[in-house]
Formats: structure tokens, C-alpha cells, sequence
């Protein structure tokens, strides 16, 4: 699913969200993101993407009732993988556990990333109205960079594919609750 926010101009940014088979986590976390942006009035291109994506899949039905109920419509989003040149054309990739993180890294090399929980705990330390998009992104991803080892599970959000539906409502609780936490440094 790409999400476009309407007043872009001719270098709009581009965040990519990466989970493992873009059906569940990271197109949930993408459409967030785009109504964040967009509610904040920000030109921000928003796009999902998969490791091991099953390229043209449609979202997993316990998704679907999920997304829903946070007044979503995800019935169109298509599964794309996260390919090298998706990833060096983004401004900032969010991944759904650090060992997306780490795969993005190799697939990517020095694209800005972060997890999207990382970015949640940082940003609302960091002063992004005054910093703009490019240096927010910067200061967000930079200490997560420097970081060798992931803490494993720390960063994670967990997969609820194939389980019962509130272990999707756990994961859409945790996934929004992330997203609202890092936009909030453009309050």
C-alpha cells in the first residue's frame, strides 16, 4: 500500500515499514503512519514492504477486521518485498523487529533505519518541527546505527499471523500506540 499526503512537493520523502510477509504488520503500521502524516500535514510518502514477502498476497483476514476497527481499509493493500532498490530510494525505514533491521542493513547497507519501537522511545526526545524531516531522521536513526548487537525481542513487535484474533488486536494496540508516540514529536 502506498499512501501519498496530499501538499507533496517534488522531493517528498518516503518512509518504508518492513515486516516479514507485508500482509499484517507493516501494511497496518504504513497506513498509520500515512494518516499521522497527513493529519499533521506533511508531505510524507508511506510504502510497506516484506523480506519474504509473497509479492502480490492480500492482507490476512484477521488484519482486515483489525484495521477495521481503527477505521482502516486495507482491502487493496498487495504484499511487495522489500528489494534493495525500494530500500535505497527511502528516506527512513521503520522494521517491525531488529532482525528485520538487521536484513534491511544488508539488503540496504546505509539506509537510515531504525525499528519502529526505537523510534518511538527516541522521538519524543528529539525537536522535530525545528529540525525538519531529513535532520529528525538523522538524530533518530543515528543512535540505533551505532548500536553492533540488537537486544533480541526489545525492539520486536510480535507476529500474530496465523493466531487468534486478539493476538492481532495486541499487535494493532502496540503498533498504534508506537505510531502516535513517534509522531508526536510533530505536535
Amino acid at each position: 500500500m502506498v499512501a501519498t499526503v496530499a501538499g507533496v512537493s517534488e522531493s517528498v520523502p518516503l518512509v518504508v515499514v518492513v515486516c516479514t510477509g507485508n500482509i499484517c504488520r507493516s501494511p497496518l503500521a504504513a497506513a498509520l503512519l500515512a494518516n499521522g502524516f497527513a493529519r499533521r500535514g506533511m508531505g510524507v510518502e508511506v510504502t510497506s514492504a516484506g523480506t519474504a514477502a509473497p509479492v502480490g498476497a492480500a492482507p490476512d483476514r484477521n488484519l482486515l477486521r483489525v484495521a477495521d476497527d481503527l477505521g482502516l481499509d486495507l482491502r487493496s493493500h498487495r504484499a511487495q518485498r522489500a528489494t534493495p532498490e525500494l530500500l535505497a530510494t527511502s528516506d527512513l525505514v521503520l522494521a517491525l523487529t531488529a532482525g528485520h533491521a538487521a536484513e534491511v542493513r544488508v539488503r540496504a547497507g546505509r539506509a537510515a533505519i531504525t525499528t519502529l519501537l526505537a523510534a518511538a522511545r527516541r522521538a519524543p526526545h528529539i525537536p522535530a518541527r525545528s529540525l525538519g524531516f531529513a535532520a529528525w531522521v538523522q538524530r533518530l536513526t543515528a543512535s540505533y546505527d551505532e548500536q553492533p548487537a540488537y537486544v533480541a525481542g526489545a525492539d520486536d513487535i510480535a507476529d500474530p499471523y496465523g493466531g487468534p484474533r486478539r493476538a492481532y488486536r495486541r499487535m494493532a494496540a502496540e503498533v498504534d500506540g508506537a505510531v502516535t508516540q513517534l509522531l508526536s514529536a510533530w505536535d
